[in-house]
């Protein structure tokens, strides 16, 4: 499986990894801090909203790619989130 993702690292970094990223930033309780703060925490396995599930595949997929095909793959993406005051891409 892993030699096939390598394979397609270019569609991989334009459009799995944005899509995840995008996921990510999906937070609940977003514009409730004190809501967000006291959420329960749970396993990252536990929960199944967006960015739950996008740090999930995110964590898989690396396993997989390996670190330096992940970092070419997401260098962009984590540069623009810097970038933006929100961290939002």
């Amino acid at each position: 499986m892993a030699a096939i993702l390598r394979k397609n690292q270019e569609e991989l970094k334009t459009h799995v990894f944005p899509a995840i990223a995008l996921m990510m930033t999906e937070v609940t309780n977003e514009d409730d801090i004190e809501a967000w703060y006291n959420e329960e925490d749970t396993e990252l396995q536990a929960k199944n909203d967006p960015a739950s599930v996008a740090a999930d595949n995110l964590q898989r997929l690396s396993v997989h790619l390996g670190e330096k095909c992940t970092l070419a793959c997401t260098t962009h993406i984590i540069k623009e989130a810097i970038a933006n005051p929100d961290w939002k891409v």
